[in-house]
Parts: structure tokens; sequence; C-alpha cells
């Protein structure tokens, strides 16, 4: 009889033994689950950083893209500048022209009634 207590304790101690060591496994797989679980987030958070770094320089070839456009309206207006000055000259040298042809005109006049 006392052989049978002995051996239903060590059955009891087997099984509890085998109960810590499913429990050990579950903390174990648990574990693991938390690790896989961070993994993903740091690659969620990589993710995220590389969809910011992108977004970034995309903004960066916008301002880039809006100042090549600011430079060339600067560009367009100095041309338009130009050319008004131009035709200011233009004009001036017509005037001149005009004002020498009235002067040979009165040259002309004034030698035809001097004869």
């Amino acid at each position: 009889m006392a052989e049978t207590k002995v051996s239903v304790a060590e059955t009891k101690v087997s099984v509890a033994e085998t109960k810590v060591s499913m429990a050990e496994t579950e903390v174990s797989t648990a574990e693991t689950k938390v690790s896989v679980a961070e993994i993903k987030v740091s690659v969620a958070e990589t993710k995220v950083s590389v969809a910011k770094t992108k977004v970034s320089a995309a903004e960066t070839k916008v301002s880039a893209a809006e100042t090549e456009a600011s430079v060339a309206e600067t560009e367009v207006s100095a041309a338009k500048t130009e050319v008004s000055a131009a035709e200011t000259e233009v004009s001036m040298t017509e005037t001149e022209v005009s004002v020498a042809e009235t002067k040979v005109s009165v040259v002309e006049i004034e030698v035809f009634a001097a004869k």
C-alpha cells in the first residue's frame, strides 16, 4: 500500500512537472509572439519613415520647380522690359527722323524761296 501511495505521489509530481513544462512553453510562445509583434511595429515605423522621406523629397522637388517657375517669370518680365525699351528707342529714332525730314523740308522751302 505504501508503494502505491509513493507511486501515486510520483505520478502527481510527474503531472505537476508536465503542467509546469507546458506553462513554460506557453510563456515562451507568448514571448515569441510579443517579439514578432515588436518586429512588425519596427517594420511599420520604418515604412512610415521612408514614406515621410519620400514626401519630403517630393516637397523639395515642388519647391525647386516653383523656384524655377519664378526665375522664368522674372526672365519673361526682364525680356518684356527690354522689348519695351527697344520699342521706345525705335519711337525716339522715328521722331528724330521725322524732325530731320521736317528740317530738310524747311531748308528746301528756304532754298525755293531764295530763288
